[in-house]
C-alpha cells in the first residue's frame, strides 16, 4: 500500500523560512566582521579571532542565497505568463521594488536625522553644496551606478536587483531553449561579465551572482525541489499490507 500525499511545492512559506535563515547569516556577516569587532571591542564565544572571521566570511553566502530565491520566484511567475506579457511583468517588478526602496529610504533618513543626529545636507554635499539630486538617486537605489553618496553601503544589492529584473526574461528564454546545456556555460560566463563591469567602472556583483541566479531558474523551471520531495516520499513511505 502506498500512502499518497499532497503535491509538494516550494512556495511562499518555504521561501520565507529560507529568507529567515539567510537574514540570520547576513546579520552575523555584518555585525561580527573583524573590523567591527576591533573597533567596538566585541567579545565573542569563539576566542580564535581567525576562526570567527572565517565564519563571518562564510556567512556571506547569504547574498548568493538571496539571488537564488529572487531568480526562483521570478521564474515561477514567468512560467505562468505568456512571453507577450513579459514587459508588463518587468514593470510590475520595478514598481514593487521601488515602493519598498523608497519606504525604507525614508525610514533611514528619519533615523539618521532624528536618532543619530547627523546632518542630511552635509552627507549629500560633495563640496559644491547640498544637491537634492543625490538624495533622489539614493532613494531610487541607483547610487551604486552613479557613484553618488549612499546612506547605506549595503544597498549595492539594489543595483543588482535592477539588473536581475531587466535580464530575467532573457535568461528565462535562454534556459527554455538550451535547458541543461546552459548551466555549464554560466560557470565561465561570470568571468566575461565581470571583465565588462570592470571596464565600465561599475561593481554590481552581477557576474559573481549569475551562477546562483541560473540555479534558481533551473530549480524553478525543472521543479527539482518537487521532484526531490516526490522521490523521497516514494522511497520512504511504502508500506506493506
Amino acid at each position: 500500500m502506498i500512502i499518497k500525499r499532497k503535491y509538494f511545492m516550494f512556495g511562499k512559506e518555504h521561501t520565507a523560512m529560507t529568507k529567515g535563515i539567510l537574514i540570520i547569516l547576513m546579520l552575523i556577516h555584518h555585525t561580527l566582521a573583524d573590523d567591527l569587532i576591533s573597533r567596538y571591542n566585541v567579545q565573542t564565544l569563539i576566542e580564535d579571532r581567525r576562526l570567527a572571521n572565517d565564519i563571518v566570511i562564510f556567512c556571506k553566502i547569504c547574498i548568493a542565497g538571496f539571488a537564488f530565491l529572487s531568480a526562483y520566484g521570478m521564474t515561477c511567475k514567468l512560467k505562468k505568463i505568456m512571453s507577450k506579457f513579459y514587459f508588463k511583468f518587468l514593470c510590475i517588478q520595478f514598481i514593487k521594488l521601488e515602493f519598498t526602496i523608497v519606504f525604507v529610504y525614508i525610514l533611514a533618513i528619519l533615523y539618521k536625522k532624528f536618532v543619530i543626529r547627523e546632518s542630511i545636507r552635509t552627507f549629500y554635499d560633495r563640496g559644491n553644496g547640498f544637491d537634492p539630486i543625490y538624495m533622489f538617486i539614493d532613494a531610487i537605489g541607483m547610487s551604486t551606478y552613479f557613484k553618488t553618496p549612499q546612506i547605506n553601503v549595503t544597498w549595492w544589492y539594489l543595483y543588482f536587483a535592477f539588473l536581475l529584473i531587466i535580464t530575467m526574461p532573457f535568461l528565462y528564454i535562454l534556459y527554455e531553449k538550451f535547458r541543461h546545456l546552459l548551466l555549464p556555460a554560466f560557470i565561465f560566463l561570470p568571468m566575461a561579465v565581470s571583465s565588462l563591469e570592470v571596464r565600465a567602472g561599475v561593481q554590481s556583483n552581477y557576474a559573481m551572482l549569475l551562477p546562483g541566479v541560473m540555479l534558481g531558474i533551473a530549480f524553478a523551471y525543472e521543479e527539482w525541489f518537487e521532484k526531490l520531495r516526490s522521490y523521497k516520499e516514494q522511497n520512504s513511505f511504502i508500506l506493506g499490507g
